[in-house]
């Protein structure tokens, strides 16, 4: 019993002593902010807008800066806040470039551009209770996903893609391309972005400029356009910094090929002046068939119009239909369900025939410009 007590008296201080230094180790790593930090330290109930992703900070709209700080007095109270200094940097900062890094003005009104990949670097002050820094990243570039899609075709209306200026401007006119536009849109919905009542990616927001051509350039990987075909190799875009990197979309890791075509503007006067104008469809039809009925005939008669105008063979899956009771002026769309005996008539060789107007929408291949809304009546024998 007695060498049990001596025992307990010489362990006993050694394994409180332990304790105390392993207690006094953890209490210092939680005031570690590179330890304690994560992404999640500002996106906690923090939903951003991606129209927020700015680098200009007027005080009235929202921007990356005041969405960093909301998001960190969210989750860790404004009196830890107050004493932190928050600097936000293009691109990927970490220890090893952090001395060559420069944040992000948000003073500088010329700051227009949205910020899509960008760095928050948190500092300890003299005044905080917690020491050291951390590097959060976040990286909402969208990628240029289209490899083998036959449909997105860069724009070579001004003859063969042969040279650096006319790969950014064809680019730029895809960047401005719905379809493009979309995709984007549905990334950054992915990634967590809110995109809803007016803030998604609009046509202009993101292109290739000058100083991106420069780089471009400077990178001497541009191989001319063959056969209509452009081969995007995956260092295109290396020599471009990541000020200017962080505001466009990422290449795949490998290289891809895109088709090249000249892009078709359809409009409804060149329907008229072919006289596809009250043409009759060539279809036997009753007063009750329906707009869905007749709907593929229907894509096959403005694919055949299409390809007499434009010289332009054009796929029944890269384009729809809508369709109006009175015209191109007419606010109202008719629903597919509509039977002919719904519809208008106007007489024609002694005959009364029934006619809807209908529109070309939603098109799916970028050398299609439906821009204008293009339209035509066409006519149905009973």
């Amino acid at each position: 019993m007695r060498k049990l007590f001596y025992l307990m008296i010489f362990i006993f201080p050694i394994a409180t002593s332990f304790s105390l230094i392993s207690t006094n180790l953890w209490w210092k790593e939680t005031k570690n902010l590179g330890l304690l930090l994560k992404p999640q330290s500002i996106m906690t109930n923090n939903k951003w807008g991606l129209n927020s992703l700015r680098g200009y900070d007027d005080g009235l709209m929202p921007s990356i800066r005041s969405n960093v700080m909301l998001g960190l007095q969210n989750n860790l109270g404004l009196n830890i806040v107050k004493n932190l200094r928050v600097d936000i940097y293009y691109g990927h900062v970490d220890d090893s470039n952090f001395y060559n890094a420069k944040a992000i003005n948000f003073a500088d009104f010329t700051n227009t551009n949205y910020i899509f990949w960008f760095t928050v670097g948190i500092f300890a002050t003299e005044k905080s209770e917690f020491y050291g820094h951390s590097f959060l990243q976040f990286d909402y570039r969208p990628t240029w996903n289209f490899i083998n899609n036959q449909f997105i075709k860069f724009d070579n209306s001004k003859g063969q893609i042969n040279s650096e200026d006319k790969l950014v401007d064809s680019w730029n006119k895809l960047l401005s391309n719905q379809i493009i536009l979309n995709n984007f849109n549905n990334q950054f919905q992915k990634m967590g972005l809110d995109i809803t009542a007016g803030m998604e990616l609009q046509p202009g927001q993101m292109t290739l400029n000058k100083d991106i051509s420069f780089f471009i350039k400077l990178s001497n990987k541009f191989i001319p356009e063959k056969d209509n075909m452009l081969t995007i190799t995956d260092d295109l875009f290396k020599y471009i910094p990541e000020r200017l990197q962080a505001s466009l979309f990422k290449l795949p890791e490998e290289n891809f090929t895109m088709n090249t075509a000249a892009t078709i503007k359809i409009t409804s006067k060149d329907f008229k002046s072919h006289n596809f104008d009250y043409a009759i469809l060539d279809k036997n039809v009753t007063l009750n068939s329906t707009l869905a009925s007749l709907y593929d005939d229907i894509k096959l008669f403005v694919i055949k119009a299409i390809d007499t105008i434009y010289h332009y063979n054009l796929a029944m899956s890269v384009f729809e239909l809508q369709f109006r009771k009175n015209g191109y002026s007419d606010p109202n769309l008719l629903e597919e369900e509509t039977t002919l005996d719904k519809l208008y008539t106007f007489s024609s060789g002694g005959k009364k025939k029934h006619w809807v107007w209908l529109e070309l929408i939603n098109a799916k291949d970028t050398s299609l410009d439906l821009s204008t809304l293009p339209g035509v009546h066409l006519g149905f024998m009973v």
